[in-house]
């Protein structure tokens, strides 16, 4: 009985250990795969070329703006996204305002569930614009975006901007993306953790759709 448990156990550990390391069974030839992967390097280049703009030395920004989006209707987006918006960084225009997300910068197809879950993947720190955003999440997808006024001062931006450019230059920097331990209100807690706007880390409205009652809870929310 004892070396019936002892091979179950390796067993299970062989599939998880192939489940979470599945190159052999990825998608490199099908129609799907090479719709998939120019979307993903599209969203990469745009993201670059926008990032390009926040890490010049002359990038300003007046204030800071959280966004909730609503819930999508593929599992992964069920509960929300968290974005944050750099207001006044467009010009003087808003919805050429920059915006920031977190997510996992996948390179697998299909997805490896088991890997985003558990943390397998580097952290993209998504750049657009708002109005960009909006065409992706409003109009494409059909969710809402809603606006909630950050508190903050001119210091914590400073610090802030600072995180978001070693973020982007070295990916490394945050640790890897996971759904369950690090996902993007789990990034965004920290990056205001680090810029001293926010004042402790942890389960602060884990999902997306409870966060902004915490951060009014803690203050930081107008």
């Amino acid at each position: 009985m004892k070396k019936f448990k002892t091979h179950i156990m390796i067993f299970l550990g062989v599939l998880l250990f192939l489940g979470y390391h599945s190159a052999l069974l990825q998608d490199r030839s099908s129609k799907e795969y090479y719709s998939w992967l120019k979307v993903h390097q599209d969203e990469i280049v745009r993201s670059q070329k926008k990032q390009k703009i926040l890490l010049e030395k002359d990038f300003k920004f007046n204030g800071l703006e959280i966004i909730i989006v609503s819930e999508g209707e593929k599992y992964y987006s069920w509960w929300g996204h968290i974005l944050l918006r750099l207001v006044g960084s467009g010009n003087d225009n808003p919805d050429e305002d920059l915006v920031i997300s977190f997510l996992a910068d996948f390179n697998d197809f299909p997805l490896n569930k088991l890997k985003a879950g558990l943390g397998g993947y580097e952290v993209m720190v998504k750049t657009d614009t708002l109005a960009q955003y909006k065409k992706e999440y409003m109009e494409k997808e059909h969710r809402t975006m809603s606006y909630s006024t950050l508190i903050s001062t001119a210091e914590q931006n400073s610090r802030l901007l600072s995180t978001i450019r070693t973020w982007i230059l070295n990916p490394k920097t945050p640790g890897l993306y996971s759904f369950f331990f690090k996902n993007c209100v789990g990034l965004m807690n920290h990056l205001l953790y680090e810029a001293r706007i926010l004042k402790q880390t942890g389960f602060y409205g884990y999902f997306p759709k409870y966060v902004i009652s915490s951060y009014k809870n803690s203050g930081i929310i107008k």
